[in-house]
């Protein structure tokens, strides 16, 4: 028995056990409640009746509490093992020690079988030991109850008679477990045989079930072969002449098959032609394609040329109007030592007329004048010399500067069209790029297309070898044929011994299933 099956049987066994258990807590309910009233008329006669409804009613208020919260579990059948052992004591102390209300143990311990269960006996005969010597100290001390005195036993008291009743009680315990075990035993044991026996009816009716459907099916099939072997024999007839058709329908096919092999090697070889013309196609783009980006790498550096040389012709003409700007200074600072020089000539003159008109006294004056004028006037031609060359020199700078700026513009326009240029060479080599792209899908296709027709000329060879093996097979079908309609025939004739033998199969389900 597999790990599910176990899991199943051990939950349908301990649902049994919880059913059982919940009917003989209701019996052990009704048999405390019986009890009350049963020690109240052993009671009677000794008086003792109030000291032993008091505990009873108390018992019983415990034990109907654990019926209502934990009926069915192992708890309620621990309490009522108390309960009804404890009626025990409460009787034998309503009969004051009366050595016959001692078999009441006994026989209230035999009612707790009805559990199966050991742990109820232990727990009674544990409870029944510690009161009796609880009781029998009692007695020792003559405690009282209201007048009435707790006597155990009437016949004296003392451990040896302790111990002595223990022995039985244990004895009686130990015979009790023993039942309560074999019991469960035979309680699983029934239960396990009661499951199993269900399951083989269930798998007996499947079975029978199961039988019906077949034989249904085998009369089904039967009187389906019935019928298919007449239509067999009537079409193998048939069969024979449309396989002389098929043969020469095949040997038409083969000659085609044929003249499709010889035109497909033809498309081999040209396609094969082709993909080489490709291969050199592809080449020769590559070579251009390298060709323009070799190309494109020298525009860029050219173009990064031209653009230093720009900024060259920038920074010259930048400087050519500095040096302007300096000219201007020059000539400024020129004008004024010209109207400086003209101011001294103009003082030698006076200091001349002034030495003149001194005398003798003012040669020396004179003289030192003249030599100022003289040097005034040297001064008045270099400075004119000077500004002769300045002038020059401005004259060049202007030229310079318009050459300059010229040749800025020029670059520019330069850089313009090397923009312009690379772009378009790097559109051609994009383009380039795509045709090359385009050039090897179509080599990829002319490469399928040649695999194809490699895959069609071994096709057509492999279907020239089936069409001679199909006109060998139809051959021996045709052979064949004669032999498979007697075998037909012979077929129909055990068709229907097996229907007479399946509709008695089915008259013996249905009398097996009644």
């Amino acid at each position: 028995m597999n790990s599910s099956n176990q899991t199943e049987l051990e939950q349908y066994i301990d649902e049994k056990f919880k059913i059982e258990n919940l009917k003989n807590d209701k019996f052990i309910i009704f048999l405390l409640f019986a009890h009350i009233f049963f020690i109240q008329i052993f009671a009677i006669g000794y008086g003792t009746w109030l000291i032993a409804l008091a505990p009873s009613l108390l018992i019983f208020g415990l034990s109907l509490a654990a019926y209502i919260f934990f009926k069915g579990r192992l708890i309620s059948r621990l309490i009522f093992s108390f309960a009804i052992m404890s009626y025990s004591s409460i009787l034998i102390l309503a009969e004051l020690g009366r050595m016959e209300m001692h078999f009441h143990v006994f026989s209230a311990m035999a009612f707790l079988l009805v559990y199966r269960d050991y742990y109820t006996i232990i727990t009674a005969a544990a409870t029944i030991a510690v009161q009796h010597a609880v009781f029998n100290l009692a007695q020792e001390y003559e405690v009282t109850l209201g007048n009435i005195p707790l006597i155990t036993y009437n016949y004296g008291h003392g451990w040896d008679i302790v111990f002595l009743h223990a022995i039985f009680v244990i004895f009686e315990a130990g015979v009790l477990i023993y039942f309560s075990y074999v019991m469960k035993k035979q309680f699983i044991k029934e239960r396990t045989e009661y499951l199993e026996v269900k399951s083989m009816m269930l798998r007996n009716e499947q079975i029978i079930q199961d039988m019906e459907s077949i034989t249904k099916q085998t009369i089904e099939t039967i009187e389906s072969v019935t019928s298919n072997s007449n239509s067999i024999a009537n079409e193998a007839e048939k069969q024979a002449a449309s396989i002389e058709e098929i043969t020469a329908a095949i040997e038409e096919i083969t000659s085609s098959v044929d003249s499709i092999a010889h035109n497909t090697q033809n498309q081999s070889n040209e396609t094969r032609d082709l993909n080489k013309l490709m291969d050199g196609l592809i080449l020769l783009n590559t070579t251009v394609s390298e060709k323009i980006q070799n190309s494109n790498l020298i525009l860029k550096e050219t173009e990064a040329k031209v653009i230093i040389g720009e900024r060259i012709l920038d920074k010259m003409s930048s400087s050519i109007m500095n040096i302007e700007q300096t000219y201007d200074g020059m000539k400024e600072i020129m004008e004024g030592i010209q109207e400086i020089a003209d101011r001294i000539n103009l003082l030698s003159l006076n200091a001349s007329i002034e030495a003149a008109r001194a005398g003798q006294f003012g040669r020396g004056f004179a003289i030192v004048a003249d030599e100022i004028s003289k040097l005034a006037d040297n001064t008045a031609v270099s400075i004119k010399e000077s500004s002769n060359l300045l002038k020059e020199i401005k004259k060049q700078l202007s030229s310079s500067s318009e050459v300059t700026k010229e040749g800025v513009t020029t670059f520019s326009d330069i850089i313009s069209k090397f923009s312009i240029v690379r772009a378009e060479v790097t559109d051609f080599s994009e383009v380039a790029a795509k045709q090359i792209e385009n050039f090897m899908k179509i080599k990829n296709k002319i490469t399928d297309v040649s695999q194809l027709a490699d895959d069609i000329q071994s096709s057509t060879d492999e279907q020239k070898l089936s069409m001679n093996e199909i006109l060998s097979s139809i051959s021996y079908v045709n052979e064949n044929t004669n032999i498979f309609v007697q075998k037909s025939l012979n077929l129909n004739s055990v068709a229907i011994s097996a229907d007479s033998i399946t509709i008695k199969l089915r008259d013996t389900m249905d009398s097996l299933k009644s």
